[in-house]
């Protein structure tokens, strides 16, 4: 065994011991974080958190007011309930965040199977009916003033062909 106080000691072991006790006393400092310098790397990061997260909220709100108008439809603009504009051309458009809302219309001809009926003619002979209507969007506008939508527009459609037919189908 030897003695810290002993001057036959090589210089070897003391620089060995020495060494040994700054490895002690590295690891000891790993164990144990250093908290003084943590609200310092906290803040240095904070402005650039703060930044990249500011602009992608940016482009989610950029992407989702974007809107595509493909070939074969109308896109009718409204703010609040009342029709702004209504693009007709294809390509990429954009609208007001939070107070444009975008509805799609069709350009092509639809068909809409008007429902089967009964109905009696002149001579009191019962006949069904089955029948349907091709029909297209000529003005957008006029179309979602007058019936806000396709659902609304075909049931129109419904109870205007039944008149039309049965008047027509009972005169025979």
């Amino acid at each position: 065994m030897s003695n810290d106080n002993n001057p036959f000691k090589s210089i070897e072991e003391k620089f060995a011991e020495k060494q040994r006790a700054k490895k002690i006393a590295q690891q000891k400092k790993k164990e144990t974080p250093d908290i003084s310098k943590a609200p310092l790397e906290f803040k240095k990061y904070l402005k650039t958190t703060i930044t990249i997260t500011a602009l992608f909220a940016i482009a989610v709100i950029l992407v989702a007011n974007l809107f595509i108008v493909k070939e074969n439809e109308y896109r009718v603009v409204r703010q609040f309930g009342e029709i702004k504009r209504i693009v007709e051309t294809p390509g990429i458009n954009m609208k007001i965040p939070f107070i444009q809302d975008v509805t799609t219309l069709p350009k092509s001809q639809m068909t809409y199977n008007v429902s089967e009926a009964e109905i009696n003619t002149k001579d009191k002979k019962r006949i069904i009916i089955d029948n349907y209507a091709v029909w297209k969007i000529t003005d957008p506008r006029k179309m979602v003033s007058n019936a806000r939508n396709i659902v609304n527009a075909e049931s129109r459609m419904e109870e205007f062909i039944y008149s039309v037919v049965r008047s027509e189908l009972g005169q025979l």
